[in-house]
């Protein structure tokens, strides 16, 4: 079946709705140890970002935990655009009473705003998750709205070799890079977030529990207790290690800002 983001995602928007309510409901995909460390190290990312007294877009944000995040810097406006109704029911949900706009995207191909609408926007582990010709277009139209600061955190790999399949396609940060100076953009820094033992750690801890799962568990859902225990076992020692092993794959933080 062919990979619809639309369709996926909503999907994936409903297991999430049906985890346990203290169960990391900020976690688009599956949730666990590894997973909340990954999304402690983007938040931190994201204070980072000019936000305050700014009009702010988010590209994708899932259930809204990014919203939240930014809301508290106090954006003139805050805005999240997505293509599933799924997670922007959640998102809804998620950041009642704080003044959040959502708009649900009719394609991939145009966002509907106005050139410049925006002085900040930004796309969290979104375009990893779209074909290569479908990211470039989004990357395209997130500078095309955007008035200043265009930031893009995004798995990406130094490798030659990329992943470009399923429902994950990683690229190198030079291809996000391309798109956004090729509209008009400076890169103006490349931070690696760097849990590369970790990672390497949590794909073996995965690989492990599944040779006793009975049945596989859908995106979204929660994992295992047996891989939670794993995760968290390992995460004591990895997360210590992160610093001194070279980041050659893993969340990588680009910040962009307008030359003209």
């Amino acid at each position: 079946m062919e990979y619809d983001p639309a369709a996926y995602w909503s999907r994936v928007a409903e297991h999430v709705a049906a985890r346990d309510p203290g169960d990391d409901w900020d976690l688009a995909g599956n949730s666990g140890p590894f997973d909340r460390y990954k999304r402690e190290l983007t938040l931190s990312r994201l204070r980072d970002l000019p936000v305050s007294g700014r009009a702010v877009l988010e590209l994708g944000p899932g259930p809204g935990g990014n919203l939240r995040a930014l809301s508290a810097q106090r954006p003139s406006r805050l805005v999240g655009a997505d293509v599933a109704a799924g997670m922007l029911e959640l998102a809804s949900r998620n950041t009642e009473g704080l003044g959040v706009e959502l708009v649900q995207l009719a394609g991939d191909d145009l966002l509907p705003f106005s050139d410049r609408e925006f002085d900040t926007s930004l796309a969290v582990t979104v375009l990893q998750h779209n074909r290569t010709d479908v990211a470039a277009r989004l990357v395209r139209e997130l500078a095309r709205v955007t008035r200043s600061t265009l930031a893009l955190i995004e798995d990406t790999t130094r490798w030659r070799r990329r992943r470009d399949q399923g429902t994950y396609f990683v690229r190198r940060s030079d291809d996000y890079a391309a798109w956004a100076t090729a509209e008009g953009f400076e890169l103006a820094g490349v931070t690696r977030m760097n849990l590369w033992v970790s990672e390497r750690a949590w794909l073996l801890t995965h690989r492990m529990a599944a040779l006793t799962q009975t049945e596989r568990f859908p995106e979204g859902a929660p994992i295992a207790r047996h891989e939670r225990r794993l995760q968290t076992l390992f995460l004591g020692l990895t997360r210590r290690l992160d610093g001194w092993a070279p980041a050659v794959s893993g969340p990588t933080v680009m910040r962009f800002e307008r030359r003209h």
